[in-house]
């Protein structure tokens, strides 16, 4: 088990659906998977009880809208932002973005809309795997805590589980700039 990082390619219209109506998120990300709403008879309408759970959004999923970093998204930001020393793109694995005000597996998910995207593609297209592997400091990963903290006892075999989600990371990202999608990221 553990925590994973999910994301799903989205319109600026789906985040916009969704930022004003965050109960939405769930049945967004799910789609058929997502609980029914809860109903409310006509008593608990007389006494002010809203429907509860799940509110579903108009916007639908597109195929293959969606990747993953499995447990590799805190070390990925790690080196994509040379431990963790700067902000802006290359920390959008765990921060920036808005945040959606509602719970989601891990915590609340976080949206970057389409002008974002393109900034975080621009970065990503600087960046090599050579350059992530220079980066790479077992030790100190561990001091540092990045999850999961496998970074000495997996030594160079941590570093290219990393790396096998690089690339699929910038065609994901890339495709979503080309595409003039945002992005929502979910913990797993």
């Amino acid at each position: 088990m553990g925590i994973c990082l999910t994301m799903v390619r989205l319109s600026d219209t789906a985040i916009d659906e969704i930022y004003a109506t965050p109960k939405k998120v769930l049945h967004f990300w799910l789609q058929d998977e997502a609980p029914e709403p809860e109903s409310v008879g006509w008593l608990g309408r007389i006494l002010g009880k809203k429907e509860g759970g799940v509110q579903r959004c108009s916007v639908p999923r597109e195929s293959n809208d969606e990747t993953d970093l499995d447990k590799a998204w805190e070390a990925m930001d790690y080196l994509l932002s040379d431990g963790k020393k700067t902000e802006g793109a290359s920390r959008f694995l765990t921060a920036g973005g808005a945040e959606i005000p509602e719970e989601v597996a891990y915590g609340p998910p976080r949206v970057f809309r389409s002008a974002e995207v393109k900034k975080i593609d621009a970065f990503l297209r600087g960046v090599t795997s050579e350059e992530l592997r220079s980066r790479y400091d077992p030790e100190a990963m561990d001091r540092e805590k990045i999850y999961p903290q496998i970074w000495t006892r997996d030594g160079a075999e941590g570093i290219d589980y990393i790396i096998s989600f690089f690339e699929p990371l910038r065609v994901f990202v890339g495709d979503a700039a080309r595409r003039g999608s945002g992005l929502m990221i979910i913990y797993t």
